[in-house]
This record gives structure tokens, sequence and C-alpha cells, in this order.
């Protein structure tokens, strides 16, 4: 490889010959495509939050399902050397009530016909669309279940996940409120509410931030109420009813 990288280099610019070992470094091709992938991984439309960790090769996601209750999910996952020939390795933080979530959160997902064209953006979509489906024929094959007492379980967010959950939360409530669309922002505030009415106090490891996202939704409503709103009809009323039930919750939380 060394004498190949040699001979292909010979006679070219200097810029040129940089260029060209970089191309061939795998190391460095690889970090190019996580960096693109890191500068799209939330989809703030379908209720995706995802960030990187420092080391740009683990990181944390945030679902909310498309469900009555949404309930938030977090998400981990890791890259390995081999990515992305080889598939990350994805785990739920906790069990949630689904045939394919082992006990563990372990879910196996694109493990058998995994391609180097996927990508993190795309398994987080497809997770959060088996998460919302779990009776989906395309999904749920019977004896193959990873969990099969799901039906039986609740969907819930453990007390040690609490604070961790509503931290994603209002980051991502904050992710909505710079330059998307304001409705984007309705469906972390359902999760938000979900969250606190299991963990009334999951706010108060960041205090500051909770206070701050009560005083832009009182200056929401009050725009609403005002006709300086472009929302529609609809979504204004869910908008105020997913308001009104945070400040209630944070009300009998005192």
């Amino acid at each position: 490889k060394v004498v190949a990288s040699a001979q292909c280099t010979v006679g070219r610019p200097a810029a040129t010959r940089k260029h060209t070992c970089r191309a061939m470094d795998p190391y460095y091709a690889r970090r190019r495509r996580v960096a693109k992938e890191a500068s799209h991984l939330s989809q703030l439309d379908t209720g995706i939050y995802a960030t990187f960790n420092a080391d740009m090769r683990s990181g944390i996601a945030l679902l909310v399902t498309f469900q009555p209750h949404a309930t938030p999910v977090l998400v981990h996952f890791e890259l390995g050397d081999g990515y992305p020939m080889q598939p990350p390795n994805v785990r739920v933080a906790w069990q949630v009530p689904h045939p394919w979530v082992a006990v563990d959160g372990s879910i196996e997902i694109y493990q058998h016909d995994w391609s180097p064209a996927f990508s993190i953006n795309r398994i987080l979509i497809a997770l959060q669309s088996v998460l919302a489906e779990p009776h989906s024929i395309d999904m749920f094959i019977p004896g193959c279940a990873s969990n099969p007492d799901w039906q039986q379980q609740a969907w819930e967010v453990p007390k040690q996940c609490a604070s961790q959950t509503a931290s994603l939360l209002l980051a991502a409530i904050r992710a909505t409120s710079a330059g998307t669309p304001r409705w984007h922002q309705i469906q972390f505030l359902q999760a938000l509410q979900s969250l606190l009415s299991m963990h009334p106090l999951a706010y108060q490891a960041m205090q500051g931030d909770w206070f701050c996202l009560l005083r832009s939704l009182e200056s929401e409503c009050r725009a609403i109420e005002n006709g300086n709103s472009s929302k529609t009809l609809c979504t204004q009323d869910v908008h105020v009813s997913t308001v009104d039930r945070i400040t209630q919750e944070a009300f009998r939380s005192q």
C-alpha cells in the first residue's frame, strides 16, 4: 500500500499529493462521512433530536413517537472503526413495550441487510417508525420477538433517565424555535408534558432553561391571543392546550 501510494503521487504538485493521500486514508474518509452526517442528524419535523458526543464516535438521540401518549425515548448509538462498512451499534436507553426491543434495550435493525449507503439518520427514522407501529405485519414476525411479553408492559421513562430526557427535550424545543416552523415544537411540548406527568420534578437540574421555556411559552400564547401568530386555528388549539397542561404540571410540582 505504501509503494502504491508513493507511485500514484510521483510527479504531482504538493497540494495534489496531499489531497490524494488524504483520499486514500480510510480514517480521513470516515471522519468526513461522520462530519457530514452530524450536520443533518436531527429531523425536528418528525420528532427526532440527535447529537454526537465530543469524540464523534457515539451519540444520543431523542425520539418522540407518533403515539397518543407521546412518550419520549432515548437511543444510544456508537460507531465502530468499521463504520460505514459495518453497521453501528444502536440501543434503546431502557426497555420499551415493543417485540423487537430486548430487556437490555438492544434492537437489531439493519444488522443483516446493512449497506454503506445507509446513515445514522436513516436508522433513527426507521427506528421511530418501528416503535410507533409494533403491530405492523412488516415488522412483527410471531416467534421471533426479542421481547415476547411486550404487550403487558407500559410506556414510561425510568426515574434515573428523567433528568437527561428533560434536558434533551428542552434542547429540542429551543432548536425548533430557531428558524423552523413553529408547529414542529408541538410534538416535543407534548412529550415534555408526558414526561412531567410521570416525573413532575424532572426539570430541577436545569431550572434556568425551564423558566426560560415558560416565559417563551407565555409570550407565544399572548401572540396567539392577539392574532399575531401564523399558526392555523387547529394548530393554535393544540399548542395552547399543550402549554396549559405543561403549566399545570409545573405548578403541581412546586
